[in-house]
This record gives structure tokens, sequence and C-alpha cells, in this order.
């Protein structure tokens, strides 16, 4: 067996090859040789849904994640849908942004719910065995896993939290507010109700306060706004991977710092220079902010 902690370089081909593989051969061989390979391993031979086949049996066999990465978004959809086919075990989609680099677009909320999750889960190793991106998803700078386990809330029925903070917080990380939450990415706030409909969670989930004690916490169908079923905890994430974490002055100064030597260096416009230096300094970051990334985050 390879140890679990080195790569597997898999190339499988695309569909339109007539099948001829032995399964139990192909993955004996694959899990025999050295680890790590020392070359990328080519499969010939598969058609169809024969990929995600054998993604599906090497995952079962493997003691680690695996990685699919396809040529474009359809391919992607396509091969979670067949994995999902063969598989019972969480797949785990990790879609790539519409818009394209530096296009000031904000990227859809349920794009950046499903890439914020999957990092996450990514993070924690918790409850997935296979990830499926498109190159195009893997081609953008994201946000640092210590980065993001840090940026996690926690909030449990029965037990103490600051509603006021916890609303704050979800407004710097990415939230929208909204009258009623009906997408991922959304909150609202009702007397003693806060609504809000994190990544990781397929419903909003309502948090129902008394005082400083969250009572209940319950998803609810975002149509009807009625109540599907009781949580004991709920982790809430990010909403988005471009936030400015703790608004602090000093941090943001140091932010503000990075924009400018690079604005220097490239030639950026003076006009654009000064709107972002405003909204970083107000702690409001809005479309096209995903180029703060490499200078929120330096290092890799």
């Amino acid at each position: 067996m390879p140890d679990p902690a080195g790569p597997l370089p898999l190339h499988l081909p695309a569909p339109g090859i007539t099948p001829t593989v032995n399964t139990d051969r192909l993955l004996d061989h694959l899990l025999a040789g050295p680890s790590p390979p020392s070359r990328a391993v080519d499969v010939t031979g598969l058609a169809g849904s024969a990929p995600a086949w054998i993604l599906s049996r090497l995952a079962g066999r493997l003691r680690r994640p695996v990685l699919w990465v396809t040529a474009d978004p359809a391919r992607a959809e396509q091969a979670a849908a067949d994995l999902a086919f063969f598989t019972s075990a969480p797949v785990l989609p990790f879609p790539a942004p519409e818009a394209l680099p530096f296009v000031p677009m904000m990227p859809a909320p349920e794009i950046a719910a499903r890439r914020v999750g999957t990092l996450y889960q990514a993070a924690t190793g918790e409850g997935f065995r296979v990830v499926i991106a498109p190159v195009q998803a893997l081609l953008r700078r994201t946000l640092p896993p210590e980065v993001l386990l840090a940026e996690v809330e926690y909030v449990a029925a029965g037990e103490e939290a600051d509603r006021d903070g916890l609303t704050a917080w979800l407004v710097a990380r990415g939230y929208q507010r909204t009258r009623l939450v009906q997408a991922p990415g959304e909150f609202s706030v009702r007397g003693s109700l806060l609504d809000l409909f994190p990544p990781l969670h397929d419903r909003p989930i309502r948090l129902d306060f008394f005082g400083d004690q969250v009572e209940e916490i319950r998803a609810f169908d975002p149509l009807t706004q009625r109540t599907l079923h009781h949580l004991p905890e709920a982790v809430i994430l990010p909403a988005a991977e471009v936030f400015l974490p703790g608004c602090r002055e000093a941090d943001l100064q140091a932010v503000q710092d990075r924009v400018v030597r690079v604005a220097g260096d490239r030639g950026w416009p003076a006009r654009k220079v000064h709107e972002l230096l405003q909204r970083i300094e107000s702690c409001r970051l809005a479309e096209g902010s995903e180029i703060l990334l490499p200078l929120l985050h330096p290092d890799p």
C-alpha cells in the first residue's frame, strides 16, 4: 500500500475510447507502485462513466482523499453525477467562479458557498473521499487553510452567544443582510430570530435567542419559511473567500500598504487605487475584491 501522504498522479482519458481494462488488476498495479510514484500513471481504455467507476474503487481502497481534475465545468458536473451513481461516499464539488479573472463581478453566492464548504472539509479532513474540480477552479488564489479554520463560528442550542457580535461577524465575512433568507450567504434579523444560510448547510438555519442564549437551532424551508427539523449545533463558515478578518486597524493598514506598493510597481490607475483603499479603510469589500487575495494572504 502506498504511503498515505504521497501523491498519486493519475491521468484519465476523455470519453470515447473503448473500455478494455480489468479493474482489479489496474487497482493492484496503481497501489503496488512506489510512493510517491516516479511518474504520472496514464490510464487508457476508459469510456463513458468508466473513469468514475475506477475512481470510486480507487477512493475506496486508498487511505487518503482523491482530487479529480476535469478539463472544464461541464465535465466536472458529469463526473460528479457519474461518481454519485457508483459510491455513497461524499463527493465534494469545487466549482470555478463564473467571472473571468480581474473582471469586477462578485461570484454567485451558491458557488462561493460550495467553494468555502469544500475548502473547510478539505482542511479538516472530515466527511469526504473525492473532490471534483475543473482546472479553472484551481487556478485562482484562495484562503490558506489556517486562515479559514481560524474564521469559524460554532453555536449550540442551550449555550450563550453574542447575537450582535455574531451579526457583525456575518457582515464582515461576506454575508448580505436581507428581509427573507433564501440563498446561500444571506442573513436576516427579526426580533429574537437570526436567520442565515451558511456553507455546509443544504437549508438555511434559524437561531432563536432568549437574551444571550441560543434556545433553538432549526433548519427551515427558504420558500415557506417553515421549520424542517431541529439541530443541536451548527458550524458557521464565512460566506466568501475574500474578507477582512477582524477589521483591526493595524491589519487594515498592512493591507493598504501592500496595495500601495503593488499599485506603484504595476502602474494601477490612481482613481482605482484610491477607491480600493477607501473600501479597505471602511472594511467593506465589493465587486472585484478577489484581486486582494494575494495581498491579504501574501504567503500561499
